[in-house]
């Protein structure tokens, strides 16, 4: 219901206020004071300073995002980013609780930017959590929702694996369990495995940007029946090829250790 109106709304486009992030320390009093004029300065400086100011907003927003429980592309597309507070947003003005969020953060995005700098052992922390990808699936993401997020991170980890023992089999790094004593499973080489993960996991990308793209919902008229019936239509192949996907990767895995020695299943394992 988030994406759903009567037409597409100016808000779909941010519209930036005044409050940048150096407007916004400079609201909070005298305890910000020394960390407003450093942001100040940075605004001023080379492309460096800038870089670390972007840095620190990332930050707040990732850490926001662990506060509350919204993704951090939802908080900087609808409610507050480097270029400031976002006004009109259509997905604002039609959910309670993302106007609850707003409420929260207006507040909650100052102490949490003073927190990153004063506090870096808690910052480091904060960050973990929020870029572990299996707690961010539990985030709010009003284009994408988290079953279909869950997926995408499954077929990541299960299709990097599935490829990679695709390769490792055609290239005889594996022995048949039907094959005697005499062809031993060789160690291999550490840097030829790393680029058999990379390989895999850059051919992987290209099933799974099919499926991130299919599960994105964007904006649309309420009454375009069209771009409703191929949303439909995006959800359904979504779910139908990445289940068939999923399948082929099971598939490999278990072809792959079927094809194992016992004494060599170990060294397959992690």
């Amino acid at each position: 219901e988030y994406l759903r109106t009567a037409v597409i709304p100016a808000g779909a486009l941010p519209s930036w206020s005044a409050s940048s992030p150096l407007a916004l320390l400079r609201q909070r009093g005298k305890a910000l004071k020394g960390m407003s004029h450093g942001i100040k300065q940075m605004e001023k400086s080379n492309l460096r300073d800038k870089f670390v100011l972007s840095s620190l907003v990332t930050m707040t927003l990732h850490l926001s995002a662990v506060r509350i429980g919204l993704d951090p592309a939802t908080i900087g597309k609808c409610i507050w980013s480097s270029n400031g507070w976002v006004h009109g947003n259509a997905a604002v003005s039609k959910s309670q609780g993302l106007q609850r969020d707003v409420l929260i953060l207006e507040t909650d995005i100052p102490r949490t930017y003073w927190d990153g700098l004063s506090r870096p052992l808690w910052s480091f922390w904060m960050l973990f959590l929020s870029f572990n990808p299996i707690l961010a699936v539990g985030q709010l993401n009003i284009h994408v929702t988290a079953a279909k997020r869950a997926k995408l991170l499954w077929d990541s980890i299960l299709g990097t694996m599935s490829i990679s023992a695709l390769f490792f089999s055609v290239s005889g790094e594996t022995v048949a369990a039907r094959n005697s004593a005499n062809c031993p499973l060789t160690d291999g080489d550490f840097l030829r495995f790393v680029f058999v993960v990379l390989v895999s996991s850059s051919l992987n990308a290209i099933p799974r940007l099919a499926l991130a793209d299919m599960a994105f919902r964007s904006y649309i008229p309420k009454e375009d029946n069209t771009s409703n019936t191929r949303q439909l239509l995006d959800d359904i192949c979504f779910w139908i090829l990445g289940s068939s996907w999923t399948l082929v990767q099971v598939t490999l895995l278990v072809s792959f250790n079927a094809n194992l020695r016992p004494e060599d299943e170990w060294k397959w394992t992690f």
